[in-house]
């Protein structure tokens, strides 16, 4: 049908509580995820706000982070602090990819170094509590911002995690079954460089060309035939949104 909803104006991070913001901070990067919270049956937008200081400098590593919730149902905004813990080692002001599954937000995030499994933030919609869960073991990517090398979606049902295999030029993909993370499958090597940009339909994804210079491509990946296929787009820097239809009554 088209129709769009325009929220209220959400509220400003607080101050000068216990874990809050700093006064010297501003908002620097926003993180949205949108999922259904199984209890009241009510959808919710989760908003986490990456604050910096007058340097441009990271500062929330020792506070609370700045968690607000929107309800579909009462039109309205709110903080949630209780039971958080401090995560901004995680949010350096970069927008990072998210998914909804079960009753729960899960983010790929950063952490302070590369390590030997990525890092994911998970939201409870019901509980309203940020958590830390351990993804993948894989060997570590130490080039570049390596975050950007992981992508994180559904696949068959299951919480799952692409990324790019230390080649650079091929791809695991990660599944969450029976609370273990297992490999579901690899391909590549691929001539050119990609990195993930998100999950399509089963088996199926987006992929970025990454080339050393000139524009970047989007190219779709069918593991099912092995087979890549180019929008025909190409830019800068890709951002990649998928809409669902029908999600909510406006």
């Amino acid at each position: 049908m088209n129709e769009y909803r325009i929220l209220p104006e959400p509220p400003r991070p607080r101050s000068g509580v216990s874990g809050g913001r700093p006064s010297n901070t501003r908002i620097f990067c926003c993180n949205y995820a949108i999922g259904l919270d199984p209890m009241s049956n009510d959808f919710k937008l989760v908003m986490i706000q990456t604050l910096n200081d007058e340097r441009g400098v990271s500062s929330i590593n020792d506070c609370l982070p700045n968690v607000t919730v929107y309800n579909f149902s009462t039109n309205s905004w709110r903080h949630v602090e209780e039971g958080l813990f401090p995560v901004g080692r995680y949010l350096r002001g970069k927008a990072m990819n998210n998914v909804y599954h079960n009753g729960f937000c899960y983010w790929v995030a950063p952490t302070e170094t590369p390590c030997d499994c990525v890092a994911i933030l998970s939201f409870s919609m019901s509980e309203e509590v940020l958590q830390e869960m351990r993804g993948p073991r894989v060997p570590p990517i130490t080039e570049g911002i390596w975050f950007k090398y992981w992508t994180i979606g559904i696949q068959d049902d299951c919480l799952s995690v692409l990324h790019v295999e230390e080649s650079r030029r091929s791809f695991g993909l990660w599944m969450m079954k029976g609370g273990f993370w297992t490999k579901h499958l690899s391909f590549g090597p691929f001539i050119e460089r990609y990195q993930p940009v998100g999950f399509w339909r089963n088996g199926e994804f987006i992929l970025e060309s990454y080339p050393l210079g000139g524009d970047r491509r989007l190219v779709l990946y069918d593991s099912n035939y092995n087979q890549l296929r180019e929008f025909g787009i190409t830019g800068v820097r890709f951002s990649v949104h998928f809409l669902k239809e029908s999600l909510i009554t406006v």
